[in-house]
């Protein structure tokens, strides 16, 4: 038979007949009703088979090929008048050679299976019988009937376990998995007492989840306490868990009834079960109390004893999604009073799963907006439809998300966002991805603020510096002029005071006309309109006539002109804007020279590295340092290091200027510095097609 054909025959064994029927301790066996083709069997009965029908290896073969005595002896015929006739049939005591069947013989009974209405497929419940049942057969005879109530018992027994499986199916909460399971128990079997604790081995205790007691108890007050600790092994609960299985203590034992089980002092109470629950360790304990001692063996235990892995096994999952979704609530109570909005999208589905407070208020809509909404449907994407540069933040937006959740990192990415009133705000917004225990990505996190006060400010602030740089380079032009005029046309003879005031005055006006450059490139950058011309120039050249400048126009510290792998007259021609170059090497100079103590030593270097095509330039000071706090930001616009010198002026946008020049260039800045150590200033260019030409 197909692979296909058994599954479609073996339909009525679905569900969860499959798992009680796993639990039978009979043997019993599915056929169908055409060839007799074994559809299914337990454990059981493929231990009674020769080893190699075992481990399912005779599911889909006829029964003559399973057991070929079956033809001879009458045993095909009999499943047909069973097929035919649709009337159960006991099967007579059978002789099978034990070549293929390991006990000397056995018998049962065939019990047709329906499916609306007609007969579609035998169940076979096997008996096996000893040799010591074989002794008392010639001493008595068989009695016909015991395989039959034994099959009734079992059925029944299944019928219990199959109500106590059924009673965990809608259960996600400990507390509701305990209550239903003890609601089962009590139709099933209706004890006087029933109580499921839940065990924590890392407190060391059981946590009383759900009770339930019968009427003519009901006024006993604390029969179950609420927490039980482990520590004392004389209990009931450490023996049973000790133990790993069932334990009933009785009155009949003449056990002492005190603390340690006083439910047997309870009236009417003559015995109590105590069943562990364990998967992986014991997860709980389930108590009951009879009235007689065969109420709890014959009724409860069996069926119960079959139900504890799988009721532990449910109870350490309710378990964890119920921690789960406590963590998750108080996560969410965190980022609810946060004043940043955050929004988490499923990778699955592609919808909103969680936003806070704040990102509705930012987006200008109601929370319900954006929850449960795909996220191309949502508030999120409100600028579709707009033009110019609200719609193209929509896209950013939309893009910054789906990289999220292909595994990428989006951070402080300015966004325009249009409310649905019309208004406009900027937020800085970052977006991750969010994996699960397994690796797999199964969110992705958008977390934005409003920067639009801060923008304004910043705007205010560049339009501030242009109308400065306006109306402070007049002047300084008009000063500077005279200054020339004054060095080219002295008046007689001047005296040394009066040499040194001229060149103080114009050291200061190309100080101040610096700075006003450098705020002046600031508002370039902001508005993206700063330029970089390049063109084949040589690069210690550049170099060399501003360490030369700094030599004759300065006195207050020594500088080194060093030149590594290279030549002092030799030439390296590359691509670069002479005007930015020479800019990077006076904001080096001047924040080394600023933070130096006066007399100290300033090395100004060169090295080419043809590996990397690129030629490095340094800038060394021994001054005061930079703190390891501090490095992070040192290249950041308006920063100043908090544990720096206030008595040395500065706007702090020397460095911020030059790496972004530096960058434009296509290379990199970096420093070398700690506190009291002094400072190395790294600049990389690269090299391109640049060549080396010796004199």
């Amino acid at each position: 038979m197909t692979l296909h054909m058994l599954k479609e025959q073996a339909a009525p064994l679905s569900g969860y007949a499959a798992l009680m029927l796993e639990h039978a301790s009979t043997a019993m066996a599915l056929f169908d009703t055409d060839e007799l083709c074994l559809l299914a069997a337990n454990r059981s009965f493929q231990s009674l088979l020769e080893p190699p029908w075992r481990q399912g290896q005779a599911l889909g073969h006829p029964l003559t090929e399973v057991l070929p005595s079956a033809a001879h002896t009458g045993l095909v015929a009999q499943f047909r008048r069973v097929i035919e006739g649709g009337v159960s049939s006991h099967v007579e005591a059978v002789a099978v050679p034990t070549s293929f069947m390991e006990v000397p013989s056995w018998h049962g009974i065939l019990d047709p299976v329906r499916e609306q209405g007609q007969v579609t497929a035998v169940l076979l419940t096997v008996v096996a019988i000893t040799d010591q049942a074989l002794a008392q057969k010639t001493v008595q005879p068989v009695d016909l009937s015991s395989p039959h109530e034994a099959w009734e018992r079992e059925q029944q027994r299944l019928r219990y376990v199959e109500t106590i499986l059924l009673s965990m199916r809608h259960a996600s909460a400990p507390r509701t998995l305990a209550q239903e399971v003890l609601g089962a128990l009590h139709t099933c079997f209706s004890p006087q007492l029933l109580a499921f604790y839940s065990a924590e081995p890392e407190h060391h205790v059981l946590s009383l989840l759900a009770s339930h007691v019968q009427e003519p108890l009901q006024h006993v007050a604390s029969i179950f306490p609420v927490r039980i600790a482990l520590e004392n092994d004389r209990t009931p609960f450490m023996e049973a868990i000790q133990q790993q299985g069932p334990l009933i203590t009785s009155v009949s034992r003449h056990r002492a009834v005190d603390q340690e089980d006083r439910l047997l002092a309870l009236p009417g109470v003559q015995c109590v079960v105590y069943v562990p629950l364990w998967h992986q360790r014991c997860e709980g304990i389930v108590v009951a109390a009879f009235g007689s001692m065969a109420e709890a063996t014959d009724l409860l235990l069996p069926p119960l004893s079959a139900c504890a892995p799988h009721l532990g096994e449910a109870l350490a999952d309710a378990r964890q999604r119920t921690a789960t979704a406590e963590e998750q609530q108080r996560l969410h109570t965190v980022l609810d009073q946060l004043p940043e909005g955050i929004v988490l999208v499923e990778a699955r589905t592609g919808r909103i799963r969680y936003a806070n407070p704040a990102a509705a208020r930012l987006l200008g809509c109601a929370l319900p907006q954006l929850l449960g909404v795909s996220l191309n449907r949502s508030a999120l994407l409100s600028p579709y439809g707009l033009k110019g540069r609200s719609q193209q933040s929509a896209f950013r937006w939309n893009f910054a998300l789906i990289h999220a959740l292909w595994g990428k990192h989006v951070t402080n990415q300015e966004i325009i966002v249009t409310r649905p009133n019309g208004e406009e705000i900027v937020v800085l917004s970052s977006a991750a991805p969010v994996r699960g225990p397994g690796g797999f990505i199964t969110e992705a996190v958008l977390v934005f603020q409003d920067i639009t006060t801060l923008k304004q400010l910043e705007q205010q602030k560049s339009e501030f510096f242009a109308v400065a740089n306006h109306e402070l380079r007049t002047p300084l032009t008009t000063i500077m002029g005279f200054m020339e005029l004054l060095q080219l046309h002295p008046p007689g003879e001047i005296d040394a005071f009066y040499r040194c005031a001229i060149e103080s005055i114009t050291g200061e006006c190309e100080h101040l006309s610096r700075l006003i450059h450098d705020l002046l490139d600031v508002t370039r950058l902001e508005y993206a309109r700063l330029e970089v011309k390049r063109d084949s120039l040589d690069f210690l050249g550049l170099v060399r006539q501003v360490v030369s400048t700094y030599r004759q126009t300065q006195s207050t510290h020594r500088l080194q002109f060093h030149l590594e792998a290279i030549g002092p007259t030799d030439r390296l021609f590359g691509q670069f804007d002479a005007l930015r170059v020479q800019q990077i090497v006076h904001n080096l100079l001047s924040n080394a020279m600023k933070y130096s103590p006066t007399g100290t030593e300033i090395e100004v270097g060169v090295r080419p590295s043809y590996e990397r095509q690129e030629v490095v330039l340094w800038v060394k000071d021994q001054g005061s340092g930079i703190d390891a706090d501090d490095l992070p930001h040192i290249f950041e616009r308006f920063y100043r290091a908090e544990k720096s010198d206030r008595s040395i002026t500065g706007f702090g946008i020397g460095l911020y200027v030059s790496r972004e020049l530096v960058q434009a260039h296509g290379g990199r800045i970096w420093v070398e510095s700690s506190l009291d150590q002094g400072s190395i200033f790294f600049v990389a260019f690269p090299l391109g097609k640049a060549h080396l030409v010796s004199s």
